[in-house]
């Protein structure tokens, strides 16, 4: 992906009330490598991070970096 391409898709998912899904590790194992994808919610967008809520109601802030990264691996889905 190009720099442009990765500032487009970072700014459709960055929108208060877009609900996107992650792959994260999942297990107790470390030796099993279990990955699932987890919904969370954008409540607010701040100049260096992100503020999401999970399925269930924690929140969790990710920064700008993460997330184009994340777009960049293809770990995290808006569609």
């Amino acid at each position: 992906m190009t720099e442009f391409e990765i500032d487009a898709a970072f700014n459709t998912i960055c929108r208060p009330g877009q609900v996107v899904r992650i792959l994260t590790k999942n297990g107790k194992e470390e030796n099993v490598p279990v990955r699932v994808w987890k919904r969370w919610t954008i409540i607010k967008v701040y100049e260096h991070h992100v503020l999401m809520q999970s399925e269930k109601g924690y929140h969790e802030s990710f920064s700008n970096t993460d997330i184009r990264e994340m777009i960049r691996k293809g770990d995290i889905r808006w569609r």
